[in-house]
């Protein structure tokens, strides 16, 4: 069978690649080895929870809102719906007291005002200075990653007396630096800590300080889920992709990339059957896999090779566990985390101090004692979740990937998710009697159910030293490698996790370009796109540059 292209894996990033692919008149199929499409985003209704709809994976989807991908792929038309609410995320603390950020920023500021004073001040100006931050992060996502030489070209149209060591010194630092620089109390640094572990790098990690920002877009944007749960999303990534006539294949594992006098030809399956392709093969695999696992030795340079091994997955032993609750009523968290604060994303950590100490305990191979909670509510948004009268709860943590006394996570995950959900009834005393059913989600069931390594949802580390052009390394940063015809998308490419759809984009308009496709109309939109990205930047230099004496 052979096709214009092929995709390997249908995530989110490879269903918006291969949509794209198709939208462009390819014929296009996308392989999956796991038996339901969408990756690390994932809803499960289990038979026996009839009327529950349980998010497993990724549960926000706020990047959606005016994204081109939603835009480009018709994906509203394809069904997706997206629901917004007033408060972003939230967390309870001893006391029954609680923190809101809410999209408005005064009522937000208000909010962390009940704790500390200065620090509601203080948010104020940090939310300005992100928009900097924001802005830059905005114009290097949106292609290519920019080499460090057009980066230093950018910085020398800043004013006289820029200080670009003060602001390349932003990106550099830990999130814990940047949250002690800028904040005093213990409550807000805990719920934007928790939230910049969001990229797996502990609170004290160079190279995460950007992190907290990235929470403060909520109040020039909105949040949002999925109606009917996150696996809608997915939903409307394959009818977009079969309304071009591009093909899903589930349960169908790739074996080998086929390979043809240095170019890539097709892929054969685990089952022995040969797809083949004309123009090219895309992998939403980690690059590391694909190179080391997917090709010939003989097919992949050696130096390459060596460069693949060097790539980082899990390297703070960090892993991930989530669950799936399905609740007969809606918990009683007090009455600070009623309404529309119990509709945020939630967390749970007392102090920034306890998320570094459960960020040791995993270094360990320890289950911490106490872990940071992500926690959700999602049917309280949607009631379609559940039957009337009851709830869904989504719950995650990270945990180590490998544990030190080499038990199996089979053997003690649901002991594991006994412990999250003891911590979350600290806070709502009734939580136990509502379970009605659960489905948990080891590290290792991560890892079996996408391939990835150490079942990590951003495919390979986002450390500093493989971000932008070094997402996954330096020679495949920009979405090629050296074999004709074989490209490189997903979370391990630029500009890394989230669910966004960027990195699928970004290939596809590569691929795109390079088989003459898409027309001068295409050609005007990307070089558009690639003014509006220095406009972008620099504006994201001077904002920054201006207020880091705020």
């Amino acid at each position: 069978m052979t096709h214009d292209a092929i995709v390997i894996g249908a995530g989110h990033n490879g269903l918006v690649c291969g949509a794209y692919l198709a939208q462009a008149g390819l014929k296009v199929a996308v392989v999956e080895r796991a038996a339901q499409a969408g990756g690390c985003i994932y809803s499960q209704q289990p038979e026996a929870l009839p009327g529950y709809t349980l998010d497993l994976g990724g549960l926000e989807h706020g990047r959606l809102w005016g994204s081109r991908v939603v835009a480009e792929l018709e994906l509203q038309r394809h069904g997706l719906d997206l629901i917004s609410r007033d408060v972003y995320t939230a967390a309870p603390f001893a006391g029954g007291r609680a923190l809101a950020i809410w999209r408005d920023l005064d009522r937000a500021c208000a909010s962390i005002g009940q704790f500390h004073a200065a620090d509601a001040d203080a948010y104020r100006r940090f939310v300005a200075a992100s928009a900097g931050v924001l802005a830059l992060l905005g114009a290097v996502s949106d292609g290519p990653p920019p080499p460090t030489s057009a980066l230093l070209r950018l910085a020398a149209l800043l004013p006289r007396g820029s200080r670009l060591d003060a602001v390349l010194r932003l990106f550099l630092q830990s999130s814990r630096a940047v949250l002690d620089e800028w904040f005093q109390g213990q409550e807000l640094k805990a719920l934007l800590g928790c939230y910049a572990t969001h990229s797996q790098l502990p609170p004290w990690q160079a190279g995460g300080g950007y992190m907290p920002s990235l929470l403060t877009g909520v109040h020039g944007g909105k949040p949002g889920r999925p109606r009917g749960g996150s696996g809608a999303f997915v939903d409307s990534l394959i009818a977009a992709l079969r309304s071009h006539g591009g093909e899903l294949y589930t349960g169908q594992g790739v074996a080998e990339v086929v390979t043809r006098r240095g170019r890539a030809v097709g892929v054969r399956l685990a089952d022995g059957q040969t797809l083949a392709a004309r123009h090219a093969v895309v992998s939403s695999v980690d690059a590391r896999r694909l190179l080391l696992d997917l090709l010939r030795p003989e097919a992949v340079p050696a130096g390459l090779r060596a460069e693949a091994r060097r790539i980082k997955a899990g390297a703070d032993n960090v892993g991930e566990m989530s669950m799936g609750v399905a609740l007969s009523g809606l918990p009683d968290f007090g009455p600070e985390l009623r309404g529309p604060a119990l509709a945020g994303s939630l967390y749970l950590a007392p102090s920034l101090r306890a998320v570094e100490e459960a960020f040791l305990e995993i270094a360990c191979g320890d289950v911490p004692a106490r872990p940071a909670l992500m926690w959700a509510l999602p049917s309280t948004t949607d009631p379609s979740l559940a039957p009337p009268g009851g709830h869904t709860l989504w719950v995650a943590a990270f945990v180590p990937w490998q544990l030190r006394d080499g038990r199996s996570w089979d053997a003690v995950k649901e002991e594991v998710a006994d412990r999250l959900l003891a911590l979350l009834a600290e806070y709502a005393p009734g939580l136990s009697a509502l379970v009605r059913g659960r489905v948990v989600l080891s590290p290792l069931d991560w890892a079996r159910r996408t391939g990835n390594l150490a079942g990590s949802a951003d495919h390979v580390d986002q450390s500093l030293d493989q971000m932008l052009g070094n997402r996954p390394t330096p020679r495949l940063a920009g979405y090629t490698t050296p074999i004709k015809g074989l490209y490189l998308t997903g979370a391990g490419t630029h500009p890394g996790g989230g669910i966004n759809g960027i990195p699928g984009r970004n290939t596809a308009r590569l691929v795109l370009r390079r088989l003459g496709l898409g027309g001068p109309r295409v050609a005007a939109q990307d070089a558009l796109a690639l003014l509006e990205r220095g406009r972008g930047a620099l504006r994201g230099w001077r904002a920054l540059d201006g207020l880091l004496d705020a």
